[in-house]
């Protein structure tokens, strides 16, 4: 492929994206190699044979395991970069990457899905954590930044006032007013206090995954805080028995509540293409 590499978040090399042909290998290869791990764990007799093939392929599933982080970590950068803040970006990169490891050890490829689109969920999740325990803010607050940010460097060209914010994002003034104040005061890497991410996007040479980040953030908006339960039931990250235990609830009740997270979904002004979408980018 010809994407440039892009440096290194901390010892790993940022490596050009899988191709899907790649990324499937990759994919059995790890299988294998946990398989192979897990046969070493419960079989505790083997030949010297066996054992010696097992390590081998568990070795050849750890190889593909960090060819595969590799590929993905320009997406981290991504992230962070695409944010703008004036934060210790290595420790965004770093929460990035956790949630970069989180993924592939959830992921299921049996749905037929991208791993760095599955990926994006769970980077994004923890580089917003760091960024509320840095910043010292609440989730919600840290989105209206970030989606204040994604306004203006939608409209680069724009100079809004705080009237332009509130019609754009459907905020009240004293909403709008804030999330101003606090994403100036959070600063931003580009010398301009009028559009902190303009053309980041274009910068950037991971690849973009324009649709999944107005997924996440549509279905967040229409499902508030049931929006995680949602997604982790419709990403298959989580059955309907785990979502029970977290939530102190029965099986049967996150069933009901799954069938109100649907059809609000398909109510929604965004329903439509909500539901010819979302499916392919979990």
């Amino acid at each position: 492929m010809g994407e440039k590499r892009t440096g290194t978040i901390g010892l790993v090399q940022i490596r050009p994206p899988m191709s899907r042909e790649d990324e499937v290998a990759a994919l059995a290869h790890i299988a294998e190699g946990r398989t192979a791990r897990q046969e070493m764990k419960v079989h505790e007799i083997l030949t010297p044979a066996e054992r010696q093939r097992l390590k081998r392929i568990t070795a050849r599933g750890r190889r593909a395991e960090a060819e595969l982080l590799s590929s993905t970590l320009g997406l981290v950068r991504q992230q962070v970069n695409q944010l703008g803040f004036r934060l210790d970006r290595d420790e965004l990169e770093l929460a990035g990457v956790q949630g970069l490891v989180e993924a592939l050890y959830r992921f299921d490829q049996s749905q037929g899905n991208r791993f760095a689109t599955y990926a994006h969920y769970w980077i994004r999740k923890l580089v917003f954590e760091a960024i509320s325990s840095q910043a010292m803010l609440s989730d919600s607050m840290v989105r209206d930044v970030i989606a204040y940010r994604r306004l203006l460097q939608k409209k680069a060209s724009h100079n809004f006032r705080v009237s332009d914010v509130m019609r754009e994002l459907n905020w009240t003034r004293p909403r709008a007013s804030r999330v101003i104040d606090v994403s100036m005061s959070l600063g931003q890497d580009l010398g301009t206090s009028e559009h902190p991410i303009e053309e980041l996007g274009q910068r950037s040479e991971a690849p973009s995954l324009p649709e999944a980040d107005w997924v996440v953030d549509t279905l967040r908006n229409i499902l508030g805080k049931d929006f995680e339960d949602f997604w982790m039931l419709a990403g298959k990250v989580c059955s309907l028995e785990e979502i029970g235990q977290r939530r102190g609830i029965s099986k049967q009740a996150v069933a009901k509540r799954q069938k109100t997270w649907h059809r609000k979904v398909a109510e929604s002004p965004d329903g439509a293409r909500l539901l010819s979408i979302y499916r392919t980018l979990l």
